[in-house]
């Protein structure tokens, strides 16, 4: 017999037993509460190294069972010992790393199942995974490189005139950029809009009497690196994350190791509202163009793409639209907001840049993936805010505005009239960077 469960909740009781013993069709009149102290006995009697075969199929039907909270750590240790003996390594690395976190050292098996994660972490198996991720990884990155290699740079494409939804970029290694229209829209939410708050009004008409250009994707991982090698910047330590649905300000966390999965082409993210202008600053530098943060009523406008729905041409979300809260993320956190999307996106975590569908402009991931820093001191409502769409420079200048949502929000929290603000100083693991670039109008078709 396995280790025996503690938990209250996953007791095994001589009931519990029983009803392992009966039929299937009983099973199927048992309460979920029953039903999951009986499936997470089953767990416990077949832990043995050749019942591998039964504990998988039981942790498949326990995870079916809708529950408010994760599955307890033990059945984690238990499923990836079961994986382990499957011959699955790198499977098992997922619900052994779980239990090891969430039981943490004082953990009943917390030193076997540090043992079965380095049984797995050293298989064959995962070597060649974790080989073919690299490749996979570095195919995509080549392919956005040998993509931003043949875009003009901006003073080719104004040569012949500069026509709205072009894209460019300065240098080799600068982030490309799409070329926005002039124009106006109505920025804010009205009453009806499902979610609205009341910092989403008044509604108002506003213009943009010059043509702007927006990054394409949120600034990467990569583009970040390059700025911060070249310019020595230095960070200060720590960045809130978000684990066991608490947010936790961790000084070991950084933008390099956010505490999510990341490669060179996801968004960066732990970057302060600081941080963002030391990048944008050095881009400046860097091209000798004026490179900054949107304002907030350029952003929206980015956002909108010429809709004046909830989300980009949609009042009803869908999951091409951006990487928010879902059923993915759900199933990994065990969360059960219903506000969540009635989809699954496969990220539980920010998605690599441009995962998701653009929007009219040819921008993408503005609704979700992490929220973006622009330039806007805060204010409750839309009084008082300029009337040409340039930043706020009134208001709460120790805090500025976020707009698009995260990985982690509710679809109506990634609503394109949707806000937000932080301090200055805040750094998270669901907040990047999108970037701004002034151009010349007269050359602007």
């Amino acid at each position: 017999m396995g280790t025996s469960f503690t938990s209250k909740s996953i007791s095994v009781s001589a009931l519990a037993l029983t009803l392992w013993l009966s039929p299937a069709n009983t099973h199927a009149q048992l309460s979920d509460e029953a039903r999951f102290d009986m499936l997470s006995g089953r767990v416990e009697l077949a832990d043995g190294d050749e019942d591998w075969p039964l504990v998988l199929e039981t942790i498949i039907e326990l995870n079916d069972i809708e529950r408010d909270e994760p599955l307890p750590p033990m059945l984690s240790f238990f499923e990836g010992k079961a994986l382990l003996r499957a011959g699955q390594a790198y499977a098992a690395l997922a619900p052994l790393a779980d239990y090891i976190e969430r039981a943490g050292s004082e953990g009943e098996v917390y030193h076997k199942a540090l043992a079965f994660y380095d049984e797995a972490d050293r298989d064959p198996a995962t070597r060649q995974h974790r080989a073919e991720e690299a490749v996979e990884q570095q195919a995509v990155i080549d392919r956005r490189n040998a993509e931003l290699n043949q875009l003009p740079d901006f003073e080719t494409l104004a040569e012949t005139g500069t026509p709205v939804g072009s894209s460019f970029h300065d240098c080799e290694d600068c982030p490309e950029m799409v070329v926005l229209p002039a124009g106006e829209f109505s920025m804010g939410s009205r009453r009806s809009e499902y979610g609205r708050d009341s910092d989403e009004g008044p509604v108002r008409t506003v213009p943009l009497a010059s043509s702007f250009a927006v990054g394409k994707y949120e600034i990467s991982v990569g583009e970040f690196e390059r700025f911060v090698d070249d310019a020595r910047y230095r960070m200060s330590e720590g960045c809130q994350t978000w684990a066991d649905n608490v947010w936790t300000d961790e000084r070991s966390v950084t933008w390099q190791d956010p505490g999510h999965i990341q490669t060179a082409n996801h968004p960066v993210t732990c970057v302060s509202w600081d941080d963002a202008q030391a990048y944008v600053d050095w881009l400046s530098g860097h091209t000798g163009e004026r490179y900054r943060l949107l304002s907030e009523a350029e952003w929206e406008y980015a956002a909108r793409a010429g809709s004046d729905h909830a989300w980009s041409g949609n009042n009803d979300w869908d999951c091409q639209l951006g990487n928010v809260a879902d059923d993915a993320f759900s199933d990994e956190v065990g969360s059960d907001n219903e506000d969540r999307a009635e989809c699954d996106d496969d990220h539980y975590s920010p998605a690599p840049v441009g995962s998701f569908a653009p929007n009219a402009f040819g921008l993408f991931d503005l609704h979700g993936n992490v929220w973006e820093w622009t330039l806007d001191c805060w204010a409750n409502d839309y009084r008082r805010a300029p009337d040409n769409g340039g930043a706020r420079r009134n208001g709460d200048c120790t805090r500025r505005v976020q707009r698009g949502g995260s990985w982690l929000d509710t679809p109506q929290v990634s609503r394109s009239a949707n806000r937000s603000s932080i301090g200055l100083t805040t750094k998270a693991s669901s907040i990047g960077i999108r970037i701004a670039r002034e151009i010349d109008e007269n050359i602007v078709e």
